[in-house]
């Protein structure tokens, strides 16, 4: 059974986007972010692309590339309880606050 992001060969009438673009901030922050969690072996390449392909394909046609690996990071770090979904919330709801 193909993976959500096997697309290879699948029937589209759209045309593959090859274009690349400048990072803006909040990607370059998950590039870090995934960098330092890799070096400090909390998050493998290979745990984030199992966690990535296992979203729907709603979920993965919807999310842009450093939209599925910050789910992905998310995802895997309240899998290995280094944190969790109310400290998630919290965070949000402080940074809301402060008008972030």
């Amino acid at each position: 059974m193909p993976l959500v992001s096997d697309i290879g060969g699948r029937p589209s009438d759209q045309p593959i986007d090859r274009s690349s673009h400048e990072l803006s901030d909040w990607e370059r922050k998950i590039d870090a972010i995934m960098a330092v969690l890799g070096r400090k072996k909390l998050v493998r390449g290979d745990e984030l692309r199992r966690t990535i392909e296992e979203l729907s394909q709603e979920q993965y046609e919807s999310l842009v590339y450093y939209e599925k690996w910050a789910y992905a990071i998310e995802h895997l770090l309240q899998e290995k309880n280094i944190i969790s979904q109310g400290e998630i919330e919290r965070k949000i709801a402080e940074l809301e606050a402060e008008g972030i």
